[in-house]
């Protein structure tokens, strides 16, 4: 880069700090906005598909389905728009950064959305596209680490041989988007600035290359080497700490559950952090090449800066339209925020809730660290980071929801009398705690309200409704409870009696529902209101789940503990496991997905208890 001019190399590092602000505002705007829509748009698409699920083998009839098709056509005009006006945006500010180098951001993003929309309305319909290739492109670093790590779900893989097709089918992709992009590096910006055609702007961006391919490819190669491995040393610096920090912090039996519940996420905020650093300052290093190049022809910039504040003027509104625009554009944002509080609070994002991994329930809460189908149970669930709390729901004489497994109530309260016969008055101070331990003398039976209430926001419930023949309307009771803490979004409704998941699909579509079997024999496939099957593992083989996710149909496995049966689930590609061991089941499920190394440090960790004294000191 050394042959950029001073002012320019300068210039850039300013200017990066501004662009990282345009760059989160522009994010916030697009999650607080657009992925609320597409939520909302895949819902009722999913809804008049008929199917809750999407896997390789139902993705053919999803694909050719109407409703989906105009879903994935817009998705494919939206996102590349969007990405055009972010990237006017950041090219415009490159471009009057040199004079004014802090302008509003909100200004650079009116202009540049302005830009986009006079860009398109001119004819440039494929700029929009060609933007996506240049933003792709701006990411290659991060790219080829994703697929370095990257692990291909099993529904979507049959061997080793899918997975290698895949990885090879992927750097195709990646080194087609290499020389597209590269081929017409500056193309956007001859549209953008100055207002050229698409394919003009192509051809004038291969002129402006000539001569210049090893200085540019060699400054673009050495700033993203030094990019990626700075940020590669930053990301595993931010791995240690927090393994560090969570071996310090919980119990010692919790920390590789811990650390591999938090590496997901971590990783994905991490990388979208270096995603958004990456295009910003690739974009600005490619408008830095471009200017430099113009100005080397003696061309553009000289003149152009200089009508700035006559620019800007030209591309916002009419003044007298200013107000009205600005309070559709708060209003729209205000929905927009309102419907993303709303997902969040319950829950609610069906993209991905449709195209989840295998997700971990804890068996009756989490019945090997406390007592069944109580509060501390969902506790120590929720401490596991599981992803449900599985408990057991029965109707007492006088109609209040409790958690409860059996029909009699010796087992775990000494009380020899069956549910039906009492009332929750008769039974609400009894001892469901001193059979599993001492500490937990005195733990009552919680009603289901009191799970609803201790669950919101913290952990997903999987109810299973049993039905012993004296309920009284116990599926209506069950939905107005679930509709009144919003747990809607938050929780699954299953039994042995597909009338009672029917009745609840039917008074409330919103609710997942599944049918548990003890056995897989017959058709069960396409029962209609239900969309998961419940089913005892022993039972679950290759053909059980293929059939069931072609149904679109997730499948749920019960109650798997043991260590080659929750790897035997995870090669077949269940969907949930329910398990007594979510520890165990969440270091096996997710230790493919993870940095080995850190994972082997913690172990070693754990295993040499003078480390810990040591540092302790």
């Amino acid at each position: 880069m050394k042959f950029f001019p001073i002012k320019y190399r300068k210039l850039m590092k300013a200017r990066n700090r501004n662009l990282l602000l345009l760059e989160i505002t522009f994010n916030i705007l697009f999650v607080v906005f657009m992925i609320p829509l597409i939520n909302i748009a895949f819902k009722y698409v999913m809804k008049l598909w008929g199917h809750s699920y999407v896997t390789q083998k139902n993705l053919p009839v999803f694909l050719t389905h109407p409703p989906a098709i105009l879903f994935l056509l817009g998705i494919f005009i939206i996102v590349p728009i969007l990405v055009l006006w972010k990237m006017s945006s950041i090219i415009h500010h490159c471009r009057i950064a040199s004079i004014n180098p802090g302008p509003n951001i909100l200004s650079n993003l009116a202009i540049g959305f302005f830009k986009t929309l006079r860009s398109i309305f001119t004819g440039n319909i494929a700029l929009p596209f060609y933007a996506l290739i240049i933003y792709l492109f701006t990411n290659i670093p991060l790219l080829i680490g994703i697929s370095i790590k990257m692990r291909f779900p099993i529904t979507f893989t049959d061997g080793a041989s899918d997975v290698l097709f895949l990885r090879g089918l992927f750097t195709l992709f990646l080194v087609f988007i290499t020389f597209i992009a590269y081929r017409g590096l500056f193309t956007v910006h001859f549209c953008i600035n100055e207002n050229q055609k698409f394919l003009d702007g192509l051809e004038h961006s291969k002129q402006l290359m000539m001569g210049r391919h090893p200085k540019t490819a060699t400054t673009l190669l050495l700033y993203n080497v030094f990019l990626t491995v700075g940020f590669y040393l930053i990301y595993n610096i931010i791995l240690f700490i927090m393994a560090v920090l969570i071996y310090f912090s919980v119990e010692k039996n919790m920390v590789i559950t811990i650390f591999l519940s938090y590496y997901p996420m971590v990783n994905l905020y991490i990388a979208l952090l270096f995603s958004m650093i990456s295009f910003i300052t690739n974009l600005n290093l490619i408008s830095s090449l471009y200017r430099t190049y113009r100005e080397e022809e003696g061309r553009d910039y000289d003149g152009s800066i200089l009508n700035y504040q006559e620019e800007e003027t030209t591309f916002l509104p009419m003044k007298g339209h200013r107000q009205l625009l600005i309070a559709i554009l708060v209003m729209f944002l205000s929905a927009g925020l309102i419907n993303f509080y709303i997902a969040v609070r319950n829950d609610s994002f069906h993209l991905q809730e449709a195209l989840s991994g295998i997700q971990i329930a804890s068996h009756r809460g989490s019945s090997f660290n406390a007592p069944e189908n109580t509060l501390p149970a969902i506790e120590q669930a929720i401490a596991a980071h599981s992803d449900y709390a599985e408990i057991d729901v029965q109707q007492t004489k006088d109609g209040v929801l409790i958690l409860l497994h059996d029909k009699n109530l010796w087992r775990t309260t000494g009380l020899n009398k069956y549910i039906w016969t009492q009332t929750y008055d008769d039974i609400k101070d009894l001892d469901a705690g001193s059979w599993f331990g001492d500490e937990y003398a005195g733990t009552p039976i919680p009603t289901l309200e009191e799970a609803l209430e201790l669950s919101k926001g913290r952990i997903k419930l999987n109810i299973d409704v049993k039905i012993h023949g004296h309920e009284q309307e116990i599926e209506q009771k069950l939905v107005a409870l679930i509709e009144e803490y919003d747990f809607e979004h938050q929780c699954i409704v299953s039994s042995w009696s597909y009338d009672t998941v029917a009745r609840v699909k039917q008074l409330n579509t919103d609710i997942k529902t599944g049918y548990i079997l003890s056995a897989a024999y017959g058709n069960f496939y396409d029962k209609e209101f239900i969309d998961f099957l419940s089913i005892r593992s022993a039972f679950i083989t290759k053909s059980v789940v293929e059939n069931t996710h072609l149904a679109g149909k997730e499948i749920h496995a019960w109650t798997v503990n043991a260590k080659s049966e929750l790897e035997r689930m995870k090669s077949l590609g269940v969907n949930s496991i329910i398990t007594d061991n979510p520890i165990l089941a969440k270091e096996i499920l997710l230790r493919d997905d993870t940095n080995d190394t850190i994972v082997e440090l913690l172990h070693k960790m754990l295993l040499n208890r003078s480390f810990y004294q040591i540092v302790r000191k």
